[in-house]
């Protein structure tokens, strides 16, 4: 069983948390499915959408994860694995790449939040910008080290100038892949008092 909030509007984080809650703890049959998740995003559908140059933009749908499983451990109810939309929106808007600008964008996940250092559109101004979003990110406390994922490898090494900053592609396989092992971290920190049916 999945239950995929989708990309809901999850303010305010605590009313929320208590409505998914109540859904949760009144779902029929819960334990006799094979698997239960609970997936969700709250990473913008447009980057337009992000203020300022250095954001950092919530990750509620971890939050309120969160929230849940200490609710329903309290309440000896199953508590469901956990899923995400990783640095994107759940729905894919569909742009003419022939007729825009796209910014530059590195996006990268922290404990509770996506950090996004966003640029001037790569046509006009290249991608030579991202050594030094890289470099910003790698002198901050945010930065998990160049072995944590081979997406920090090539952050560590765009900074550095060793490697060639790549395309959007790259980018967006970059932050994918730090989320993921970012992800991965995080649910085993959190699992590691808790027992999943």
């Amino acid at each position: 069983m999945i239950l995929d909030l989708g990309s809901p509007n999850y303010l305010p984080v605590e009313g929320f948390s208590k409505l998914l809650q109540v859904v949760v703890h009144k779902l029929p049959y819960l334990n006799d499915w094979r698997t239960f998740t609970v997936i969700g995003g709250s990473f913008p559908s447009s980057i337009a959408e992000v203020s300022g140059l250095k954001s950092l933009v919530p990750r509620y749908e971890w939050v309120v994860y969160k929230d849940l499983v200490n609710y329903l451990k309290q309440k000896s109810v199953r508590i469901p694995t956990f899923g995400d939309y990783t640095i994107s929106h759940p729905k894919v808007v569909m742009l003419d790449m022939r007729f825009i600008k796209p910014s530059a964008k590195l996006i990268y996940t922290t404990d509770n939040a996506f950090y996004v250092r966003k640029g001037p559109n790569v046509r006009d101004n290249g991608f030579t910008q991202y050594h030094d979003f890289c470099m910003e990110l790698i002198k901050s406390k945010m930065f998990k080290g160049e072995t944590f994922s081979a997406g920090d490898k090539l952050i560590h090494d765009c900074a550095h100038r060793t490697k060639n900053p790549g395309n959007l592609t790259t980018w967006k396989w970059v932050g994918t892949n730090h989320h993921m092992e970012r992800l991965i971290e995080d649910i085993s920190i959190s699992a590691s008092s808790l027992s999943f049916p």
